[in-house]
């Protein structure tokens, strides 16, 4: 038989026992790591001239905010020759390019090739350093790509004074939208079916200064 104070002491006994455990507790808890957060990705700022492309890629799109409107190349004489002149590039509204181009110095009463060529590096007299034709279109299997291939900008008839002036509009090229971009290449002028391959001139094409005006 239980007499009042062994009840005073168990009951007094268990609620120690309570109090402990639930202190226990009370630490673990607190000592307990909280969940990991999710991690964050930053977002990617993208050029507003480029969507994905196939596999990842970025291709430029003809976007007014980042295609450009004119060009000019200016020609310089190959080792041995006098020609000189320039090439200007303008896009209409209808997102044709007008080409305009004036030369001197050239053979008298030839007809003359002007042709885009892949890189705009100068280096060599010869132009060799320009390398070949720039025809992406035929590169990449179009099959419409030589009936009208970018590096054939115009064939040109010098005069009895040994000057050029052209005018015609093509849709084969942009400065540096997505077809075709001409930014940054080269115009060599050589004779018409020369099959030595001999170039008067050569040329980087580069952003033209639109209020430029001859003085």
């Amino acid at each position: 038989m239980i007499g009042p104070e062994n009840e005073f002491d168990r009951r007094s006994f268990v609620a120690r026992g309570a109090a402990a455990a639930l202190a226990a507790a009370g630490v673990a808890s607190a000592q307990e790591p909280a969940p990991p957060k999710p991690a964050t990705t930053p977002p990617v700022r993208q050029d507003p001239g480029v969507r994905p492309g196939a596999r990842g890629s970025l291709q430029r799109e003809e976007d007014p905010r980042t295609a450009l409107t004119e060009a000019v190349c200016v020609l310089l004489p190959t080792a041995g020759s006098a020609a000189t002149g320039f090439v200007r590039f303008s896009r209409s509204e209808r997102r044709q390019f007008t080409v305009r181009g004036e030369l001197s110095g050239l053979p008298p009463g030839q007809k003359l090739a002007l042709q885009v060529n892949e890189f705009g590096d100068l280096r060599a007299p010869n132009a060799s350093a320009t390398g070949g034709p720039y025809s992406p279109a035929a590169t990449e299997g179009d099959a419409d790509g030589a009936a009208g291939r970018p590096c054939d900008l115009a064939v040109v008839a010098s005069d009895a004074d040994g000057k050029a002036l052209f005018e015609l509009v093509l849709e084969t090229i942009t400065v540096n939208a997505r077809r075709n971009p001409v930014l940054g290449r080269s115009i060599v002028v050589m004779r018409q079916g020369d099959a030595s391959g001999t170039k008067l001139a050569q040329g980087v094409i580069g952003v033209a200064n639109p209020a430029w005006k001859p003085s």
